[in-house]
């Protein structure tokens, strides 16, 4: 699939999945995960807006990846289940709270300017958090990532969880 699957383009957008899935055709399996990609995005914010709010559901099968905010204002990604996507949560200025990523090809969660608390980030065939300039973490439980836990600027303002034992 190499189409968005929903496009959000207004500002104060509350999307809530009600426990319902955005299921694309791209088929993971492996370990490092690897995807029959495309370009597709399940949920893809247009730049520049605010409030923006996805909650409540899963995103399985993305060949690009199953979320992608960038230039947003207060974002927020709450109770997903991202799994079996080209790469899992691009976002920036927002939070990720609550959710379990896992068994992407690429990168659980990126962006910069985040707040990650809660979430279960593992076996994806890169990081699991690659978090970038004012960005924080805490309660997270990160396992089996490829390429390491969590690299880049990321700021840990709790406990966390690396591989077993508390993240350095």
């Amino acid at each position: 699939l190499n189409k968005n699957v929903i496009e959000i383009n207004a500002n104060n957008v509350t999307l809530d999945l009600n426990g319902f899935t955005i299921s694309g055709p791209a088929v993971c399996s492996g370990f490092p995960v690897t995807c029959n990609t495309g370009t597709g995005v399940g949920v893809y914010v247009n730049p520049q807006l605010s409030n923006i709010t996805i909650m409540n559901g899963s995103i399985v099968g993305m060949g690009a990846m199953a979320i992608w905010i960038n230039g947003a204002l207060s974002a927020h990604i709450d109770r997903l289940n991202v799994s079996g996507n080209g790469r899992g949560i691009y976002s920036n200025n927002g939070t990720v709270s609550n959710c379990m990523v896992t068994l992407n090809a690429g990168t659980g969660i990126t962006g910069y300017a985040l707040l990650m608390t809660g979430n279960f980030v593992g076996m994806n065939s890169a990081y699991g958090i690659q978090a970038g300039s004012y960005s924080g973490y805490s309660n997270n439980v990160l396992v089996g990532n490829s390429s390491g836990d969590v690299t880049g600027g990321a700021v840990q303002i709790g406990a966390n969880l690396c591989s077993g034992s508390p993240c350095p």
